[in-house]
């Protein structure tokens, strides 16, 4: 059990060495984490999946720097990972609504302005997509659709993550002047 090492690297060590007691701990961590109402994940088991693939990972490449208890490290993955997640289940939400399973957009029957709404919103979305250059569709594919950080686009890339940030801020800025123009144009 993690509270039976003498410090916190005996726990890192455990986990790395693949202990089934401190592997159990690290879930429990990761779990309470994940659990958290706020969330609303509606498989957090997989999420808490993800986190722990991570924590193998960086244990694999020995990339824990021990600037803290492995403990706090287990719980930051963690929670960076959970909003990740988030960020990318409300974008899809925003971006693509809410999908039946025949694929169309699910309102309320009762409710004709707001699947007009909908439907215009995903019209838009096509035509700004369609009329981004390719780069800008590769790069939020990475980002939004698979979820990846920064540092690993850039590593994709061979560029810095600030230059990652600049061209992401820079794609949407085309976006929003591809949307405005589309939108004038139907006024």
């Amino acid at each position: 059990m993690p509270g039976n090492h003498e410090n916190e690297g005996d726990v890192f060590a455990a986990f790395r060495a693949g202990d089934p007691e401190t592997i159990a701990a690290v879930r429990g961590w990761v779990t309470q984490v994940v659990a958290h109402a706020a969330w609303r994940f509606g498989d957090a088991e997989s999420v808490v999946q993800d986190v722990l693939l991570k924590l193998l990972a960086i244990a694999r490449l020995d990339r824990f720097r021990r600037m803290s208890s492995f403990r706090t490290f287990v719980i930051s993955v963690a929670r960076n990972t959970c909003i990740d997640v988030y960020r990318r289940q409300r974008w899809r939400e925003r971006v693509e609504g809410r999908q039946d399973a025949g694929g169309g957009i699910v309102v309320a029957a009762d409710d004709p302005e707001a699947l007009h709404r909908a439907q215009e919103r995903r019209e838009l979305l096509r035509y700004v997509i369609q009329r981004l250059p390719d780069e800008c569709r590769r790069l939020w594919t990475w980002i939004y659709g698979e979820g990846l950080a920064a540092r690993n686009v850039a590593e994709r890339l061979g560029i810095s993550e600030t230059n990652v940030r600049v061209r992401a801020h820079r794609c949407l800025r085309k976006a929003r002047s591809i949307a405005a123009s589309f939108l004038t144009q139907g006024a």
